[in-house]
């Protein structure tokens, strides 16, 4: 029983000292300017991912972070979404230090769409879209209005009763795009999240993206491999190497 005890106790300290920082008191700055990466560094154990990036990422513009696997291109969405801390230097929202911001409140300013779309079984393509405001108890008529809104937006109204099992892969991504839209937030981070679509339906939500997010004054960070897809969308480019920007 006392080893018991000892190996339960273990778990607790373990679980304490990885527990998520909740940041500072201060609430975001709004509306949101800019975002500003002031030499910031970041490494796994004794591997360098950032290494004094610099880089400011202005109100409304879509950004695309290029760059081979390891170059730093997801940790950048991470730093951003406050999963991770830099290990040196400073990010700024607005001219407001990260670190004395509220993390959850953050997040709420955030829609993610990463490169596995994760929809749930169980759920329609309504409650695809409604999951962030039912979690940030918008009222019901709201939730409603905005749900048809973005459907309309997606030309997913048709979809809205069905489930995942049977939709295509760019429906998929027109779900899992409204999903990251609906709690209208002022920046969206986008980790490759075309790379499954084949071509035809490719440049048909290539072309989605850039109308829907430009509609909602969106700032977007999107991660991609393909030049052709960073010609299509993108306003400003970004090419990570060895941890930091070498073309801007």
């Amino acid at each position: 029983e006392e080893s018991a005890l000892w190996s339960i106790t273990k778990v607790i300290k373990e679980t304490q000292e990885q527990a998520e920082s909740t940041g500072g008191s201060n609430s975001p700055p709004h509306p949101l300017q800019s975002i500003t990466f002031d030499n910031v560094s970041f490494n796994h154990d004794e591997k360098i991912i950032l290494n004094n990036m610099s880089s400011i990422f202005k109100k409304e513009t879509f950004v695309l972070l290029m760059g081979h696997s390891g170059s730093g291109k997801t940790t950048i969405l991470d730093l951003l979404s406050g999963f991770v801390s830099p290990k040196s230097g400073k990010i700024l929202i607005n001219d407001t230090d990260f670190e004395d911001i509220q993390k959850a409140e953050w997040r709420r300013h955030i829609g993610f769409l990463p490169q596995d779309i994760a929809l749930f079984d169980h759920m329609t393509v309504y409650e695809h879209i409604a999951f962030g405001m039912r979690i940030q108890k918008w009222p019901k008529k709201e939730i409603d209005t905005r749900v048809r809104d973005l459907a309309e937006q997606l030309n997913i109204s048709h979809l809205l009763t069905r489930k995942p099992m049977g939709l295509s892969g760019g429906e998929k991504q027109r779900t899992a795009m409204g999903r990251a839209l609906a709690v209208r937030p002022e920046v969206l981070c986008l980790d490759e999240p075309l790379s499954t679509l084949d071509d035809d339906t490719h440049e048909e939500v290539i072309h989605l993206i850039k109308n829907v997010t430009s509609e909602n004054k969106i700032t977007s960070l999107h991660i991609t491999h393909r030049k052709a897809e960073a010609k299509l969308l993108g306003d400003h480019f970004f090419e990570l190497c060895d941890g930091t920007i070498i073309q801007n």
